[in-house]
């Protein structure tokens, strides 16, 4: 989740020119219905070393100095296993099409499983339901 983003959506939600249609609006809360969506693009599979990061990107785990140092002769099936090949995007839009944002990048390998799919759609929701001054 990219929190400034989150934040703005929030803060877009918030103006009074929005016209966003609350579901719930009292003193203590508002609540604003959002719809997401979730979209995956391809991306050419690779590795660089990142100087700035200190660190190659481009595999689904952290790979630095230290893990270099403990993984001298890696295992190439795994580090085919673990490349990144999908981007998915999780866009939030409310249902009255007045705000969207998008929310998060999530970068994923080959294959991903239902269930991690499902799971980070899971923490995607929790967050975003997660009240602004929390």
């Amino acid at each position: 989740m990219i929190k400034p983003h989150l934040q703005s959506l929030h803060s877009l939600c918030q103006h009074p020119k929005a016209d966003l249609h609350a579901i719930v609006d009292n003193e203590k809360v508002r609540a604003i219905p959002v719809a997401l969506a979730s979209d995956g693009t391809a991306l050419k599979p690779g590795l660089e070393y990142d100087s700035r990061q200190k660190q190659v990107i481009g595999l689904t785990h952290k790979v630095d100095e230290k893990f270099v140092k403990k993984h001298p002769l890696p295992d190439p099936e795994k580090i085919k296993t673990n490349l990144i090949t999908n981007a998915d995007v999780t866009i939030a839009t409310s249902l009255d099409n007045g705000a969207a944002m998008p929310l998060a990048v999530n970068f994923r390998p080959k294959s991903v499983t239902g269930e991690e799919i499902f799971s980070c759609m899971e923490d995607s929701i929790r967050t975003i339901q997660t009240c602004q001054n929390c």
